[in-house]
């Protein structure tokens, strides 16, 4: 999203994917959706991250570990969500976003020269 308004449009509460360089191989991305847990300080929001709980879809997640929690910088904010509908099932609370997205990791393949 472009760098001059995304810290109007990223606040606490705001959902989001984002995208993370593999440790291993820095030509694979992976991205996450994640919730903002705070503003923007020194170019850098915390957020939360939520698992995929349906690979059938791709579009119901929950929250993750409690340790799930990152900062990150804004160019590695890929595109701010919709907020998603909550779904309870018995005493577990699942987000449901309206349209599913891949989330999964995306590779550049690098041929040595």
């Amino acid at each position: 999203i472009p760098s001059t308004s995304s810290k109007k449009l990223v606040k606490t509460g705001t959902y989001i994917l984002v995208s993370l360089q593999s440790i291993k191989n820095y030509s694979v991305d992976f991205r996450y959706k994640a919730v903002c847990q705070s503003e923007f300080e020194d170019d850098q929001i915390k957020v939360a991250f939520l698992k995929l709980c349906d690979t059938e879809n791709g579009n119901k997640f929950k929250f993750g570990d409690e340790n799930d929690v990152s900062y990150i910088k804004e160019e590695q904010i890929v595109k701010v969500l919709s907020k998603p509908k909550l779904v309870l099932k018995g005493h577990r609370v699942y987000y449901q976003f309206p349209l599913p997205i891949n989330v999964f990791k995306s590779a550049q393949i690098i041929l040595p020269c």
